[in-house]
């Protein structure tokens, strides 16, 4: 099970890191006012546990400091605030509702990652076609797949 949920993780990750700018990579992005810096929708696999894990880990290696997971205000959603060297509060907004719901969160605009742990349906592929093109990144998750134990 374990190794089974590391591959989603590693799967996300690289699914992700493909959709992302540059910037985003680097570095976390600066919140606008009192919005998150960043926004993962989606598998519950992937959000419930290990994407909070994740981001606290980037929060981290960022210079973040007092990093933390917390509640939300709704069921099976997450917040992972820090504090910047400059005392800016810092947060990341996680929910963990279904592979589908992050598709359908970037295509309405509500979500800046969505976090899948099965392959994109035809259907959302078309939907999120502006985009680019998701069905070459499924080609990376084959190979990840048959590369890992």
């Amino acid at each position: 099970m374990v190794t089974l949920m590391l591959r989603a993780l590693l799967t996300a990750l690289i699914l992700s890191s493909a959709t992302l700018p540059f910037a985003v990579l680097a570095a976390l992005p600066t919140p606008a006012g009192d919005g998150p810096a960043l926004r993962i929708q989606g598998s519950n696999t992937i959000n419930a546990q290990l994407g909070p894990a994740l981001v606290e880990g980037l929060m981290r290696q960022q210079g973040l400091q007092a990093v933390q997971t917390v509640a939300g205000n709704v069921t099976n959603e997450q917040r992972v605030v820090g504090t910047s060297a400059t005392g800016q509060l810092v947060s990341v907004e996680v929910a963990a509702h279904g592979s589908g719901t992050g598709f359908a969160a970037l295509k309405a605009g509500n979500a800046d990652i969505a976090a899948s742990s099965r392959p994109i349906k035809d259907q959302e592929a078309r939907e999120l076609s502006s985009f680019g093109d998701r069905k070459a990144l499924l080609a990376s998750k084959s190979l990840l797949s048959m590369a890992l134990p």
